[in-house]
């Protein structure tokens, strides 16, 4: 009887350690996926950071601001400007603060580049396609001239044949 109350108490024992063991790996993985998330977290931050650094707090303030203010101007709801009046107007509020905060002319350059960025890529972009498809029309053009050509050629030859013999037929009568 003794040794069945110490099995029973040993398997108690082991089936108790095995729970804790299942308990602290559960724990264990848990501390990692934190750990795993303040680790994205802190790179995020530090990305942000590297950003903010490398534009300066002057022009970051000057973008917040500006950010604010096209947000609460275009809530407006009855002021129906068109979307480049109200973005020229927001980057105008932006060169009046740099103005108004005496900020140097270095930071209210990065801010104007920053805020006309968007408009540069997109000037650039429609003029690559504007190149790219006036190039593309005129290879079309050719090709398709050549292909024309052949095709003409093609059945000029073949015509051609076809009319030899019944010439030939014609000129024997």
């Amino acid at each position: 009887m003794f040794e069945a109350f110490r099995d029973n108490m040993k398997q108690a024992m082991d089936t108790l350690q095995e729970k804790y063991q299942g308990f602290t790996d559960s724990v264990d993985r848990f501390n990692q996926d934190l750990l795993e998330i303040r680790d994205i977290f802190v790179s995020i931050k530090n990305i942000i950071g590297a950003i903010f650094s490398f534009i300066g707090q002057e022009t970051a303030v000057l973008l917040f601001c500006t950010f604010l203010f096209l947000f609460i101007f275009n809530l407006i709801p009855f002021l129906f400007f068109d979307k480049k009046l109200r973005y020229f107007i927001g980057v105008g509020f932006g060169i009046f603060l740099s103005f108004f905060f005496e900020y140097t002319a270095w930071s209210t350059a990065k801010y104007i580049l920053i805020m006309f960025s968007p408009m540069i890529l997109e000037y650039l972009l429609v003029e690559l396609f504007k190149v790219t498809g006036k190039s593309l029309k005129a290879l079309l053009d050719k090709f398709f001239a050549l292909l024309k050509r052949g095709i003409q050629g093609l059945f000029q030859k073949i015509f051609e044949k076809s009319k030899k013999p019944e010439e030939e037929n014609s000129s024997k009568n």
